[in-house]
């Protein structure tokens, strides 16, 4: 999911990074997909 979404901003023309997930209390049973597209300002 983490590449599709990526490839999408990519393509709608922003600036993409990639969140990396915290540990969690849960362990393995939350599924955070922390994908940030941005721009960045003008000068």
């Amino acid at each position: 999911m983490k590449i599709l979404l990526c490839k999408l901003g990519i393509k709608l023309g922003f600036e993409v990074d990639v969140e990396e997930g915290q540990e969690s209390e849960l362990g393995k049973l939350t599924i955070r997909h922390d994908v940030l597209w941005y721009t960045k300002p003008q000068e």
